[in-house]
């Protein structure tokens, strides 16, 4: 798991490494200071202290305070987003309940946080992101929801005022009717019905794939680097 800086070096490239906090270059910094304390972590991940050194790369970009001994050694959601050029009600969500996840409450996480936000994002499948879109909108945690609440998640996904009418109708397919206590049907459909179309048809999601490609792009790690993550299983359930 470890590595010498000149190893770092000659894998990644002495120009990319920078100046960073106490004097130290990034690569420097990294290696003595924070590979030590995420070594576990990346472990379980099966991680490369290369591909994490990347990670930190984009970190420390994404700080907008890390020049010198400046930097401030987390960042927020809305600094993410902005380097990412996103912004949108469902990604904020995203980013919000994996910094929970984290145990990150204060709407910034520190690098090892950061790296969770990112491995759950850049390894979710069609069948995860529909469990965290349905999870939203089931509030009541009875593994179903309405069709109005259908509605509303597929606005705030697409980050629109009107829900396209096809997708919503290619939900109400797959929807029932369920009675409730007081007699009363409503037509709803199931946590399991909704991720099998989500599976069948991505697009009902698409803005989340979209966010997956970006910050997949913007972490300098290769598409074969994280689809290679989804096939051996490495996810984490939001």
């Amino acid at each position: 798991m470890k590595s010498s800086r000149r190893f770092l070096q000659k894998i990644i490239g002495a120009p990319s490494s920078k100046p960073y906090k106490y004097g130290l270059q990034s690569d420097v910094y990294f290696e003595s200071y924070v590979l030590p304390t995420i070594e576990e972590f990346i472990s379980t991940k099966d991680m490369s202290s290369i591909s994490t050194y990347k990670l930190f790369e984009t970190f420390i970009t994404i700080d907008s305070n890390s020049k010198k001994d400046q930097c401030s050694e987390d960042i927020s959601s809305e600094e993410l987003m902005r380097f990412c050029g996103i912004k949108s009600r469902i990604f904020e969500r995203l980013l919000t309940s994996l910094a929970k996840a984290c145990n990150q409450y204060n709407n910034r996480v520190d690098f090892k946080a950061f790296c969770s936000v990112i491995w759950n994002i850049c390894t979710a499948d069609s069948s995860i992101f529909a469990k965290f879109a349905f999870d939203i909108f089931d509030i009541d945690n009875i593994d179903r929801i309405s069709i109005p609440e259908c509605d509303a998640l597929l606005r705030m996904v697409h980050n629109c005022d009107t829900a396209d009418p096809a997708k919503l109708d290619a939900i109400k397919e797959r929807a029932d009717k369920m009675c409730h206590s007081d007699g009363d049907e409503e037509i709803m459909i199931s946590r399991v019905e909704f991720v099998n179309l989500v599976q069948a048809f991505p697009d009902l999601l698409q803005p989340l794939f979209d966010i997956r490609k970006c910050i997949r792009h913007k972490t300098n790690l290769s598409e074969k680097n994280w689809d290679d993550a989804i096939k051996n299983c490495f996810l984490k359930q939001f």
